[in-house]
């Protein structure tokens, strides 16, 4: 027999009555709402702008809603309602609006050998408040001239708390 149950957090804990998320004009924002239930339950989301973002249900229990920010209309309220015959659950997400996080001071290549590139990344140094860069996204890939379009593009999360060095293995 299956179990019958109304919508809940996947992650088990309660959604708090509103959450915030931040963004800037010209930005893309992912907003999501992850619940379990069954029968599987069905996303409704309500936005500020009607039909301005994009919907994507990833799985049965998860939903997004991809937000372009073209304009400072598009802030405001995003509400996900979770729904089944057996009760419902609803998040709000007030969008709110940030500033651009700073690009790093610099970016230098250390040293080199034949499988290991060494990057410094020198964060922003006037980076800060709630939308201060945490971390870059280094995107590399190993260039062979026999292959130009036959490489593939690799990346590595750099998270400016561990330090200042990134060791990129190129193969």
């Amino acid at each position: 027999m299956f179990n019958h149950d109304k919508p809940y957090a996947k992650d088990g804990t309660v959604w708090a009555k509103q959450e915030s998320a931040w963004g800037f004009v010209g930005s893309v924002v992912n907003l999501s709402c992850e619940a379990i239930a069954e029968p599987v339950p069905r996303f409704e989301w309500n936005q500020p702008i009607k039909n301005h973002g994009k919907i994507f249900n990833d799985t049965n229990y998860v939903s997004v809603m991809q937000v372009n920010i073209t304009s400072e209309k598009v802030f405001g309220k995003y509400t996900c309602k979770v729904v089944n015959k057996h009760g419902s659950l609803i998040k709000v997400i007030t969008l709110e609006a940030g500033e651009q996080p700073q690009p790093p001071d610099s970016v230098l290549q250390q040293a080199e050998n034949s499988d290991l590139v060494d990057i410094k990344i020198v964060p922003p140094s006037n980076s800060t408040g709630l939308m201060a860069a945490t971390g870059f996204i280094v995107q590399y890939r190993r260039v062979d001239l026999t292959k130009p379009h036959g490489n593939t593009w690799k990346e590595r999360y750099f998270n400016i708390s561990s330090g200042m060095y990134l060791f990129v293995e190129v193969w």
